[in-house]
């Protein structure tokens, strides 16, 4: 019986290529959280 080729594969690590196009994304994320909402519910932290 072969093993489960599923539970053989490596796990992803960070790669240069996939953070350079998840920076962007990132960036934009954090600019629009930085943001005054003014319809927006202000969110309780903790």
């Amino acid at each position: 019986m072969s093993p489960d080729v599923a539970l053989t594969l490596p796990n992803p690590g960070l790669h240069p290529l996939r953070m350079r196009l998840l920076g962007p994304d990132s960036r934009l994320f954090e600019f629009t959280a930085e943001r005054n909402q003014p319809a927006a519910e202000p969110v309780p932290r903790g």
